[in-house]
């Protein structure tokens, strides 16, 4: 997971590219479920999470991605809060 600063929308976003999914999360999620996670552990509270990971806002399939990658470029772009590095980043990690 990497983490990128959203210049245009004042907010930093992590951004997981797995075997599956591109996948974004707010930095507000990724620490809250840091800190759940941190907290349960500590407290030695059986609780389980919710989830096994962050809650996330958008999520793109890798197969999607490759196969069709000018249009979601494009699609991409349009989205106030992404930039080029993102898109360097998910290129260099899908090996496009």
């Amino acid at each position: 997971m990497q983490i990128f600063n959203s210049e245009n929308s004042g907010r930093f976003i992590y951004i997981k590219v797995d075997e599956e999914f591109i996948t974004f999360y707010w930095d507000s999620e990724v620490r809250y479920f840091n800190e759940r996670k941190e907290y349960l552990h500590d407290n030695e509270i059986q609780d389980e999470l919710e989830n096994d990971e962050p809650n996330n806002f958008y999520w793109i399939p890798i197969k999607e991605w490759i196969n069709n990658n000018e249009h979601w470029v494009n699609h991409m772009k349009e989205k106030n809060w992404f930039t080029d590095r993102m898109l360097k980043y998910i290129n260099k990690e899908t090996k496009i």
